[in-house]
């Protein structure tokens, strides 16, 4: 990997050397969480994402509204963690600060078990992206997201993500 870093041309990263600076943190910081992974619960009552390397343009602002709900689990580990026929509403908002940097809020609603619909909770996200996957062998990213839940949404308020991307 350190060849390949080594031979990308400048113009790869539009002659900035802020970006060639923000890359080497990147990769630093991905190779430090790729060598302490760690369990994670795939279990999202208010999202599913993709993640990509793809960032918000600069300087743009996107909306996005995620509609989830579950009518049916299967397996032990489903059942005892979704809730059936909740409906979650979440409105995404992101903002391109740098053309691989990204800030987002999420506005989490849901119809809970108790069938009233109310607030559910926020959450705050960084998103990077670096490398074109048409242009480079491989492309890196990272999401952080830091989630203030109700517990009458969630069991465990508060929570933090991350996740590379590669």
């Amino acid at each position: 990997m350190d060849s390949f870093l080594c031979s990308a041309s400048a113009s790869q990263f539009e002659g900035s050397s802020r970006s060639w600076r923000d890359l080497r943190i990147f990769v630093a910081t991905i190779v430090a969480l790729v060598a302490s992974p760690s369990l994670v619960n795939a279990i999202d009552f208010y999202e599913i994402q993709i993640y990509s390397t793809e960032t918000a343009p600069e300087h743009r602002l996107t909306l996005e509204l995620h509609s989830n709900s579950v009518t049916t689990a299967t397996g032990t580990e489903a059942k005892a963690n979704l809730r059936p026929y909740e409906i979650h509403e979440t409105l995404e908002a992101t903002y391109g600060i740098t053309p691989h940097i990204e800030i987002g809020q999420y506005l989490c609603t849901a119809k809970l078990e108790s069938g009233d619909y109310e607030y559910a909770g926020s959450r705050t996200k960084v998103h990077m992206g670096f490398g074109d996957p048409e242009k480079w062998p491989v492309a890196l990213g990272m999401n952080l997201e830091l989630d203030y839940m109700r517990q009458a949404a969630e069991e465990n308020p508060l929570s933090f993500e991350l996740r590379p991307i590669i």
